[in-house]
């Protein structure tokens, strides 16, 4: 993209020349430059539905059409230089029920036989802090690839938090208890919605980044370490689960080959207060202003402290966090309404989960008699110097009732309460 995507190529000729050189270093002579891999998948542009990203602010349906003709462009020089590489648009940024970037765009692309084999979206919470949201979206997006004839195009979407509104407040909310409980619920839910990947915006120490500017693992951290620790050790399809859907408990369980069953909990409150513009400057109880990263090269490293950088409210003067098109704030959904504010808040009654949760675990092999049970959790004022949460050893050695189940009652509302997650690890033997 041209600066950020924030300019469109005027020779569009020339910009496809550039995306060819581009796809010959990276996918075809990757290995001369270092690389192991090649490059398999191109994501075209980012974000057209926004006025900021790609704009004809005197005709915003022109260009919608003129994306329509890049996307073409620019997809025919991709699948020309390297066949067998996946290509996708567009980032869209909201995309529920929005006809330019959803069935016109498709429509398009069936008509002109343009290469697509991924569409890609973006979903911030911003405006319900709800991520069960993810259903009404993604069946949405299927069900309009499908109505067009794309069953096999796949739904990736390529950047996704709680909240898309930058502040050095949001900034320590994203590390926190509470987006660790809104990010764990919400991979669970992709998952159960058909996403096929799903991409965190961000997953370093920069802006809206993962990690804070401490040594230690922040909350939001420990929760990828909780899925990636379930994820990676699955071997079977997923238990069959009792409906939560009216609670804040969002589960999911596996069991693998080494008699191991695991099954992660999120305990989520959807608060629409922690997002949007009012959001930016309001902490979720509980949570202390973190100091964080700040990469700046015309400022020496010897002035960034704890207490400047935003430890307090002096915020340096080149990362205000305030985005201008032409000089004026940034028009949210210039070229197609903004249809996510039709998403549905989470109606659930929290008084339950709010106190913890029981899990029971029925239908026991009958060769199995004994089991132990370890539980990683996540929590306000848990460790946080390793990514592994709390350790608690729940039942060291249990004998399986004549029921065949097993069951864990946690109800510490301050480790199994709202905004809490865990990893139950029960071994069978």
């Amino acid at each position: 993209m041209l600066n950020g995507g924030k300019q469109k190529p005027t020779n569009i000729e020339k910009y496809c020349q550039l995306v060819k050189k581009l796809v010959e270093r990276y996918s075809i002579n990757y290995h001369l430059i270092g690389l192991a891999y090649p490059i398999s998948e191109y994501e075209i542009w980012n974000e057209p539905d926004l006025g900021f990203f790609w704009a004809t602010p005197e005709n915003n349906q022109r260009a919608v059409v003129e994306f329509y003709d890049f996307y073409c462009a620019v997809a025919n020089t991709i699948r020309a230089a390297a066949p067998w590489v996946k290509i996708g648009s567009c980032g869209t940024a909201f995309v529920f029920k929005n006809e330019n970037f959803g069935d016109n765009f498709i429509t398009y692309i069936k008509n002109n036989h343009v290469p697509f084999d991924f569409y890609s979206y973006h979903y911030y919470a911003i405006d319900t802090a709800n991520p069960k949201n993810i259903y009404e979206i993604q069946e949405y997006v299927r069900s309009t690839l499908n109505k067009y004839g794309f069953q096999q195009v796949k739904c990736y979407i390529t950047e996704w938090a709680l909240t898309a509104n930058a502040s050095k407040i949001n900034n320590t909310k994203l590390q926190s208890h509470v987006a660790a409980a809104d990010l764990l619920s919400f991979l669970i839910h992709a998952e159960k919605a058909g996403v096929d990947k799903a991409y965190l915006y961000r997953a370093d120490g920069a802006e809206f980044g993962l990690f804070d500017n401490s040594a230690y693992a922040t909350y939001a951290a420990q929760a990828f370490w909780l899925y990636n620790q379930f994820a990676s050790q699955r071997d079977s399809s997923i238990i069959k689960l009792t409906d939560t859907s009216k609670t804040g408990i969002t589960t999911t369980g596996a069991i693998n080959a080494n008699n191991q069953i695991n099954i992660l909990v999120a305990n989520y409150t959807a608060d629409p207060t922690n997002v949007g513009e009012s959001g930016q400057t309001k902490l979720p109880t509980g949570v202390k202003l973190q100091s964080q990263y700040y990469i700046d090269t015309a400022i020496p490293a010897t002035l960034i402290d704890n207490e400047r950088w935003y430890g307090s409210n002096n915020v340096p003067p080149r990362n205000r966090n305030k985005m201008l098109y032409n000089g004026k704030p940034v028009p949210n959904g210039a070229n197609s309404p903004n249809q996510n504010d039709q998403l549905k808040y989470d109606d659930v009654n929290y008084q339950q989960s709010s106190k913890g949760y029981i899990v029971t675990v029925t239908d026991i092999p009958a060769n199995f008699n004994h089991y132990t049970i370890i539980l990683h959790k996540v929590f306000n004022g848990g460790q946080r110097q390793t990514l592994n949460g709390e350790t608690f050893i729940y039942e060291p050695y249990g004998t399986i009732s004549q029921s065949r189940e097993i069951v864990i009652k946690d109800d510490d509302p301050s480790t199994a309460g709202n905004n809490t997650l865990a990893l139950i690890t029960i071994e069978l033997y």
